[in-house]
């Protein structure tokens, strides 16, 4: 350092004079007289030295004003006097001074001068004792113009903790986050190389904290932040006599909603929140307050737990109110700890459904024709199989941390039982009335080559994927997510199965023949055995050479230029694959029957994908060998049928093949599909009931004449690489507020879902802010779920609601709207002027 001092004081000296100056005069106050050895040595051009040592005040002074018109470097070896000590005081106040030390040189590399600010600077020596720290605090000051003393408490206090965006609320969210900890390294490391009197002074300022005469703490001040921040959500008096502080509501807002959506700092709030949550104060605070208050808040998860145990409690006593129950899941999507209640929320929102449909079905009663009851299940009571499945998938998850779904799951066993009593009973009565398995002109399973993939096939490659068990509400939930991508069009139709609705059956029907029959134990067509992926190909190739018949597992194991080489030249290609019925048909993984339909689901988008993009394939149909039944309670004995007599070769829980055509009572007879030696028939037990045969497995059961087993779905995709032209999957938002001034710190705008979600649209998460002209966020972030499907535009608008923080705002300046999507990529950006006056 002392190799810098001659250059240094030379460079201050060749500055510039200013209008009606003659020379420079600069006091250099040596503290601990660290370079009175060296003064002597200097050598200035055109600057004569004064020694503090040599020259008393009052001769300094005479020099001064009586000397010729050399610069002057007055030197003093010990600290400025003080005012009344100090008689050239006035010379000082128009002259320059030196430093030499670390703060001198760095705020002489950032160009900072002043007294003021070397004042300030000096507040934290032990700081800038280190390189490091100087160094961090040179790459805040980059990014922050200092110009004043709180420029450089906010400088310091940011290089301190290291936060990415220098602003107060990004230091208090590092120092409060570090509370989660055993031990908060980050407030010891401001106290140590800081000024916790400037932290607390600027939590004062900005938030109201701590009272005047009250002793500071992170954890007294966390406390007041979130009792402040949850008494304004649920519009109640802050707690008295308690060891925390009423904070400002405006900011506490803003604050609390940036921690809560900081990727860095969002999981020590939910642990400093949860902490505080088991206190008795904020029991007795939140336990009394309604659940129309509690909608919108989440400070604590006190209020999801809450709203949950309500819903679940009215829909339990046989409550009725399904639309008010589906607003309040609604209204917490957009809240903090939606991630953690999401699976609890869907359950419900799935039990809700449930009810709902049962209470519909209940007032509307079902239709007793054949043909009425298929299409009712195949446009209306499919839908209880897809919620029976969502609440399922939805309540393992929650079952592995808490068993509050438990009287819930009781309601749904419940309902669902009802509901396929109802349903299929009177579809077997329908059966046994009307005779025979036709169903208007809806095809036959074994019809399927003919009325589906011969047409196809006559105009391009067709890709058919036969899927084991996927029945018809999972065909649905996979039409649905495919048309809600631009590059897909999917078209479902339905298909009457085969009895018995078992595997062999089902996967010979589906390929092409003139005669089916059964021998040995197996199913031949036109004389060719259909028992291997082999035999099947060679079935295909006899009626279109140009076809080949693959696994799912092969597919997938084959390289991108294998799979081009292996397909190359095919019209037709038949693809199986088998995830539902292999969990369901193994006893002990039959209960994972469920979430494998949802696997299903997405390896068959993902498979229709891959050779979309491998090999632009076109066309596909998805179908299914069969359904299936299946519920999770274990059987009571209402849902067995002994056997009465009835055996045979050919049987399981669901059918009995044998060669009488003898009909028992609470059974459905119907001739064998399939030529054999002698005539054969299949007896079925009526509705959803099971034989009483050997063998577990009695919860997932299949080969029966339910219409859970027998509407087998036809899912006909075809895709393009331009996409539709109805335009792209996500639906837009505008604001449609006319106002682009922000005059006060609250402030509400509207903003319009452009199109409503269907089948060319699909839902979208927005994330919206204010941010300042340096990209700094200076609101809360408001989460927009677009997913409204109302056709009305009135129906579409969000009311969101915007706080800023409190502080200067700058009438010159601007603010942007910043939406995004919810992957941080930007969707529009709206300036709004600043007009806010200033509080007082």
């Amino acid at each position: 350092m002392r190799e810098e001092l001659t250059p240094r004081l030379q460079h201050l000296f060749d500055r510039e004079l200013k209008r009606g100056q003659t020379r420079h005069i600069v006091f250099w106050y040596d503290a601990n007289a660290d370079y009175q050895n060296e003064v002597h040595d200097i050598h200035l051009d055109q600057v004569r030295i004064l020694d503090g040592r040599t020259y008393g005040q009052f001769q300094m002074k005479y020099e001064i004003e009586a000397g010729n018109h050399d610069h002057l470097l007055l030197y003093f070896p010990y600290p400025q006097p003080e005012i009344q000590e100090d008689w050239l005081r006035d010379v000082y106040e128009y002259s320059m001074s030196f430093h030499m030390d670390h703060i001198a040189m760095l705020m002489e590399d950032l160009a900072l001068e002043g007294e003021q600010l070397r004042a300030a600077f000096d507040r934290y020596n032990i700081f800038f004792r280190a390189r490091d720290r100087r160094e961090a605090f040179r790459k805040v000051a980059a990014r922050l113009d200092i110009q004043r003393e709180d420029d450089v408490d906010l400088a310091v206090m940011s290089a301190i903790t290291k936060v990415d965006t220098i602003h107060f609320f990004s230091v208090v969210k590092h120092v409060a986050s570090g509370e989660a900890e055993d031990e908060n390294k980050a407030w010891s490391r401001l106290q140590k190389y800081g000024r916790a009197d400037v932290f607390w002074d600027w939590t004062q300022r900005y938030f109201g904290y701590p009272l005047k005469g009250n002793k500071p703490s992170i954890s007294g001040f966390i406390k007041s932040l979130l009792l402040t921040h949850a008494s304004d959500e649920v519009g109640i008096a802050f707690p008295e006599k308690e060891a925390a502080t009423p904070l400002d509501p405006v900011d506490c807002e803003v604050f609390i909603n940036q921690w809560q959506n900081d990727p860095q700092y969002y999981q020590a709030y939910r642990t400093l929140a949860n902490k505080y949550e088991q206190s008795d104060l904020v029991f007795k605070l939140l336990s009394s307050v309604s659940e129309e208050k509690l909608l919108h808040g989440d400070t604590f998860s006190f209020f999801d737990d809450t709203i949950i145990a309500y819903t679940i409690a009215r829909l339990v006593e046989g409550g009725q109110n399904f639309n008010r129950y589906q607003q309040l899941i609604t209204a917490r999507r957009s809240t903090h700890w939606w991630d953690l209640y999401e699976d609890k929320y869907q359950a419900i929102e799935a039990a809700i459904a449930l009810k709902a449909g049962v209470w519909s079905l209940e007032q509307e009663g079902l239709p007793y024709i054949k043909e009425e009851l298929f299409d009712y299940y195949r446009n209306e009571g499919y839908r209880f199989d897809g919620n029976y499945r969502k609440f399922y998938t939805a309540y393992d998850q929650v079952q592995r941390r808490s068993s509050i779904l438990d009287e819930l799951k009781d309601e749904v066993e419940e309902i669902y039982h009802y509901f396929l009593n109802t349903l299929d009973f009177k579809w077997s009565d329908a059966l046994a009335h009307e005779g025979g398995l036709e169903v208007g002109d809806v095809p036959s399973q074994n019809k399927f080559y003919t009325h589906f993939v011969r047409k196809l096939a006559k105009k391009q490659r067709v890709y058919v994927i036969i899927s084991d068990a996927f029945r018809y509400a999972l065909a649905r939930d996979l039409s649905d997510q495919l048309n809600h991508q631009n590059k897909y069009a999917a078209e479902l139709h339905a298909m009457v199965g085969q009895v018995p609705s078992y595997t062999p059956l089902g996967m010979a029907s589906l390929l092409p023949h003139r005669t089916l029959a059964y021998q040995n134990n197996s199913y031949l067509v036109d004389g060719q055995p259909t028992n291997s992926t082999k035999a099947r190909e060679a079935v295909l190739q006899q009626k279109q050479p140009d076809s080949m018949a693959i696994t799912y597992s092969e597919l997938q194991s084959l390289s991108k230029q294998a799979l081009r080489e292996r397909l190359r030249g095919q019209r037709i290609v038949y693809i199986y694959h088998n995830v539902v019925d292999n969990l369901g048909e193994q006893g002990p993984s039959e209960h994972q029957v469920l979430t494998a339909g949802d696997r299903a689901v997405e390896e068959l988008e993902g498979l229709i994908l891959r050779l979309f993009n491998t090999v632009s394939a076109g066309d596909f149909l998805v179908t299914a060998d069969h359904g299936f039944i299946y519920t999770r309670d274990p059987l009571g004995e209402r849902s067995k049928r002994p056997r009465d007599g009835l055996s045979g070769d050919l049987e399981n829980h669901r059918f009995i093949v044998n060669d009488s055509s003898d009909r028992e009572q609470g059974t459905l007879t119907f001739p064998f599909p399939a030529e054999t030696d002698h005539p054969l028939y299949v007896h079925v037990p009526k509705g959803t009931t099971r034989f009483k045969v050997r063998g577990g497995g009695e919860n997932y059961v299949h080969g029966g004449a339910s219409l859970q087993e027998l509407t087998i779905p036809v899912l006909h995709v075809q895709t393009s690489r331009k996409g539709r032209s109805e335009g792209d999957a996500p639906v837009n938002i505008q604001l449609t507020s006319l106002t682009r001034k922000l005059t006060n710190s609250v402030t509400y705008l509207d903003f319009l879902q452009s199109e409503r979600v269907a089948d060319r649209r699909r839902p979208a998460r927005y994330l919206a802010c204010f941010v300042s002209e340096e990209g700094t966020v200076v609101s809360n972030v408001v989460h927009i779920i677009a997913d409204a499907t109302n056709a009305q535009p009135q129906e579409r608008v969000y009311k969101e609601k915007f706080v800023l923080a409190q502080g200067e705002h700058d009438q010159d300046t601007t603010y942007d709207l910043l939406v995004t999507y919810e992957d941080g990529t930007e969707y529009m950006r709206i300036p709004f002027a600043v007009d806010i006056l200033p509080s007082i």
